[in-house]
């Protein structure tokens, strides 16, 4: 028997595709038809999705489930390609294999939302977080990343995982875009400012895609989370694996 809680996001309808392993569970903050055998999490919406994608479910999952030793974190239609081979010993964390681009993080980040988000979000982190401002600069100026806010580790890891993402986020919602989880406020800015945040082509052309604001930010401050992981522990002490797409 493996050691693992493994939750899928969904804000969809979330149909059958073969999974039968008991460490998945769904989790929704809103109210799905589940069309396969895994058990179903119905939330509470403490955080909006349509602005923090599936940190939303990672944040009830941090302050409301039990994880007796490791959690992970895939998607209605993203998976770590073990698939039901679920591993049954997780001796480091795992994420997916690091995306190159060819352009930095800031760069890649500016061309398809606000840049001046990213940068403020690094200075809050890096002012509340001084000791992650190595990670941080590194994070902006490379050209490597982890996507998908996808991810497997271990209880104490995850508290500081959640506690570092949700710290500078909430941070950022409240005293900066005082949007305060307000869902009209966050497309109000959006449009106001839709110069900085409205792009030229698809899917970045579109306002509800630009209003996943948060979750865009949280892919950013993991790669920094994960890069003083490796700086304090090691290059090899973190697993990298393939990311599949069921649908």
């Amino acid at each position: 028997m493996n050691n693992l809680d493994l939750f899928i996001c969904a804000h969809k309808e979330y149909d059958d595709i073969g999974l039968d392993n008991s460490s998945y569970k769904i989790i929704s903050n809103r109210t799905i038809k589940n069309n396969s055998k895994l058990d179903l999490i119905q939330t509470d919406a403490k955080l909006d999705d349509r602005m923090w994608s599936e940190l939303s479910s990672i944040y009830y999952i941090w302050k409301n489930v039990k994880i007796e030793e490791n959690v992970g974190i895939c998607h209605y239609r993203r998976y770590f390609n073990f698939f039901n081979d679920v591993p049954n010993i997780i001796d480091k964390p795992i994420l997916p294999i690091q995306r190159v681009e060819n352009m930095t993080n800031l760069q890649a980040y500016g061309i398809c939302h606000n840049a001046e988000d990213l940068k403020t979000v690094s200075q809050i982190a890096t002012s509340m977080f001084p000791e992650y401002k190595k990670a941080i600069d590194y994070t902006l100026s490379s050209n490597l990343s982890y996507t998908c806010n996808m991810f497997i580790m271990d209880t104490k890891l995850f508290n500081d995982y959640c506690d570092f993402i949700f710290t500078i986020l909430m941070e950022f919602d409240k005293n900066v875009l005082m949007i305060n989880n307000d869902f009209e406020k966050m497309l109000y800015r959006i449009r106001t400012m839709s110069d900085k945040y409205l792009k030229t082509f698809d899917p970045c052309d579109n306002i509800l895609y630009q209003s996943r604001l948060y979750g865009f930010l949280a892919e950013r401050l993991t790669n920094a989370f994960f890069t003083k992981y490796k700086n304090d522990n090691g290059d090899d002490s973190i697993k990298e694996l393939k990311v599949i797409n069921k649908y």
